[in-house]
């Protein structure tokens, strides 16, 4: 059933691939440009963004570079969270309820503000979930730091094999998580608010192949990325191939949700 939840939410994409470039390409594009507009205007550097300036040289800047680069980065990250938002209710309505998009997805009268708001408070749980997470992977990998020559500083095969086991179980886990909970997204989308333990006791029949699912995307995500990477480099054909991966993983994590949301609200299949 996972696989068939993760395929079901490529051939979503894929089977509706003008609507879905109709309903993100155009924010992100405004997204940019509004980004690039308010750090110019600010007169920050670019580079601050695109890592094309040192520590050092962010020193040189002034004491004051930090005032204003502060403010700058939290109105940037406020746009991108926003058209981020703005995208998902789009799809998710898109698909649920049949609203076709224009040139431009529409804004009025939707809910992407409490779409939003859901969002954080999503990302706060995942954090402070993640905490204990993470500590109990260190202390489960904390005997294989043997596994480290101490005169080279290079680490064994063993050690290189344990750590990305549990990398991909962490990720796993926090992906997993976020499915289970993230039902009150696409609910939001459509104006029927789910809280986050309905949507938790709302995924239950389906929770081992969410796991399978997140796992799957998982190993798809990791092995095109390093495929891409070895074929093209950090090259311009690489970067846009990482851009489209990157849009692609977006819109089909959206999917799932939206896939997990007709299937155990709705009652819709998953063929």
């Amino acid at each position: 059933m996972g696989w068939k939840i993760v395929r079901h939410s490529f051939v979503l994409l894929f089977n509706n691939l003008a609507n879905a470039l109709k309903v993100s390409v155009g924010p992100y594009l405004i997204a940019v440009l509004v980004a690039v507009a308010s750090v110019m205007l600010a007169g920050v550097p670019l580079g601050m963004f695109t890592g094309g300036m040192s520590p050092q040289q962010m020193m040189m800047e002034g004491e004051n570079f930090g005032v204003i680069v502060f403010p700058v980065t939290l109105f940037v990250l406020v746009v991108i969270m926003f058209v981020s938002s703005w995208v998902a209710v789009s799809w998710h309505r898109f698909v649920l309820l049949e609203e076709y998009p224009g040139a431009l997805p529409a804004l009025s009268g939707r809910p992407i503000w409490p779409y939003l708001g859901r969002v954080i408070i999503l990302v706060i749980v995942m954090v402070l979930v993640s905490i204990p997470l993470g500590l109990v992977v260190g202390l489960i990998s904390a005997p294989f730091m043997m596994g480290i020559n101490a005169a080279t500083g290079e680490p064994t095969g063993a050690f290189i094999i344990v750590a990305l086991m549990l990398g991909i179980a962490f990720a796993a886990v926090l992906s997993w998580l976020w499915m289970r909970w993230g039902l009150s997204l696409p609910a939001t989308a459509v104006g029927k608010p789910m809280t986050i333990g309905e949507s938790w006791a709302t995924t239950k029949p389906l929770s081992g192949a969410i796991f399978v699912a997140s796992l799957i995307m998982f190993a798809i995500s990791i092995s095109v990325g390093f495929g891409v990477d070895a074929i093209f480099g950090a090259g311009l054909i690489g970067g846009i191939l990482n851009l489209v991966i990157n849009w692609i993983s977006i819109m089909v994590g959206i999917s799932i949700l939206t896939t997990l949301y007709g299937h155990l609200v709705e009652g819709r299949a998953i063929t």
